[in-house]
């Protein structure tokens, strides 16, 4: 009987390649303009994410605020998906470094650029910033990826506007809402729930 033995290889195995990632600054980044009091999502820098031959994992992205500015300029930071204008994660407060971190992964797929938008959600009351310009800057993005590109990257500063009235609007139950109920399956055309908007003075 002849045992034969598989002499172990010598080179250890590597794991698939991570990818590369390609971080610039958008062609359509947001021009400067201002930022008033109440302002919802207002657009800073918008970024652009290009994955090489394989999918890239973002798992965190760093922001920071810079300008001639103070962070109780800016209530919260949003990260919005310009692809479904829907937001990534949820609003971030800048810190004692001025900076926010978005922890929520993000998938860019195989040979294609996906973009993002950094954006703030103003005070509801003054804070004395009035004239002063904000900015947003991508300091950091982490990912196993190979990144390409310069970073931080800032966008066009945003100057706080503290006189100006935008309009608004209120949601309340609207006449179609309905109680609790049992329905049988197979009901159609049921009104599940309603909702009254109404604008206000501006």
């Amino acid at each position: 009987q002849v045992t034969l033995f598989q002499k172990a290889s010598a080179t250890p195995s590597t794991s698939a390649a991570a990818g590369t990632l390609t971080i610039s600054l958008a062609s359509d980044t947001p021009s400067a303009n201002i930022a008033p009091l109440k302002a919802a999502r207002v657009p800073f820098p918008k970024i652009g994410f290009a994955a090489g031959a394989s999918d890239v994992t973002i798992t965190a992205i760093t922001a920071q605020r810079t300008g001639v500015s103070a962070d109780t300029a800016l209530s919260s930071i949003a990260l919005i998906d310009n692809a479904t204008n829907l937001q990534v994660g949820l609003n971030q407060t800048l810190n004692s470094t001025h900076q926010v971190t978005f922890r929520d992964s993000i998938v860019i797929p195989a040979n294609t650029t996906k973009y993002y938008t950094l954006s703030a959600n103003m005070p509801s009351t003054t804070q004395s910033q009035a004239g002063n310009v904000a900015s947003l800057s991508l300091i950091d993005v982490t990912t196993t990826a190979s990144k390409v590109g310069t970073l931080p990257l800032t966008g066009n500063g945003q100057t706080i506007n503290e006189a100006l009235t935008i309009g608004s609007i209120s949601g309340l139950t609207g006449s179609l809402n309905v109680a609790t109920s049992t329905k049988a399956v197979g009901t159609t055309a049921f009104n599940f729930s309603g909702i009254k908007l109404t604008a206000g003075s501006t």
